[in-house]
């Protein structure tokens, strides 16, 4: 027993450790998990159990995982026949078990919104209201926008201020080139993901002038650092 309550206050301290929130950079879950196995490894020697993985997940999920860096939140099929997502960051992808439109949810709900919020905050701005592009936080310019329905399995969400090119692909599909050179072919047409980044650019174009409307009226004074 008291070795049990030791296990469970390292683990603990492990998840905290893993999930620490240093400099806005939140530690992926593929990471998490082999730095709560390792923790685990050096100090017990039996495997996790169904009651640690669950606590990885709950500390993991409290945390944020679309950030500026993040350039595409890719859907995917597992083999098990259902959708986990691809997270494409500029220096690393990892694969998360929970699908990109509530990934994309979460991240708005971090910032004190919702997918649904940031819908409605696109429709009332700009008048669209079918395949929407969103703001999770324009301070830092996290505009993103989906591939087909965000209610669609197939979904995927796109980061506006990463992409470089676009090009037509085989058999109708599309490749998005990002700044850092890296790629992606999404199943979606190229007018089709044309028009989403056209929408997204007037989205936010009108979405910054209204920020900066209210800093120069109110002469709020705000340092910015500049999105790279």
């Amino acid at each position: 027993m008291i070795q049990t309550d030791y296990r469970d206050k390292i683990l603990r301290f492990a998840y905290h450790m893993a999930l620490f929130d240093h400099e806005k950079i939140i530690f992926p879950f593929h990471l998490v998990q082999k730095f709560v196995k390792l923790i685990n490894n050096l100090f017990f020697s039996f495997p996790l159990e169904r009651n640690d993985r669950k606590m990885i997940e709950y500390f993991y999920e409290s945390s944020h995982e679309i950030t500026p860096l993040t350039m595409a939140v890719i859907a995917q099929r597992n083999r098990y026949g259902g959708t986990h997502t691809r997270i494409m960051e500029e220096q690393e992808e990892y694969v998360v078990d929970r699908t990109p439109s509530k990934l994309i949810d979460s991240a708005c709900r971090f910032f004190g919104a919702s997918l649904r919020g940031r819908q409605d905050g696109t429709r009332n701005i700009c008048g669209i209201t079918h395949k929407a592009p969103i703001s999770i936080d324009p301070i830092s310019g996290m505009y993103f926008f989906p591939t087909r329905s965000p209610n669609h399995p197939n979904c995927s969400w796109i980061a506006h201020s990463h992409i470089d090119q676009v090009k037509k692909g085989e058999n109708k599909c599309t490749e998005i080139i990002f700044k850092n050179g890296r790629h992606i072919v999404l199943d979606v047409s190229f007018g089709s993901i044309m028009n989403q980044i056209q929408r997204t650019a007037q989205f936010r174009y009108l979405l910054d002038n209204r920020i900066r409307s209210l800093r120069k009226q109110y002469s709020v004074d705000v340092t910015e650092e500049p999105f790279a």
